[in-house]
């Protein structure tokens, strides 16, 4: 029993401290070597899974602000490597 208190209250307290981002627009991230800029959310955030190459088509053709999928491609934004 001292084992699971020990262990649940620190991830307890971690788990109430997170920071929610409700917010729909672009939004930045700074990681160590990374700096991440992720689209609103709208038609490049599906709601069903989809491979990594329609993930990365979809990317392709997001228009400069993120909010419209485009015919041609656009090539503004990309998805994250693996190390990021």
């Amino acid at each position: 029993m001292i084992i699971v208190v020990v262990i649940s209250v620190p991830l307890f307290i971690k788990v109430t401290n997170r920071v929610h981002y409700d917010y729909d627009g672009e939004l930045d991230v700074t990681l160590s070597d990374y700096n991440l800029y992720y689209a609103p959310r709208g038609p490049g955030w599906s709601d069903e899974p989809v491979s990594w190459s329609e993930a990365y088509s979809i990317c392709a053709h997001l228009s400069e602000d993120g909010t419209k999928i485009m015919e041609e491609p656009q090539n503004y934004w990309r998805l994250p490597s693996v190390e990021e």
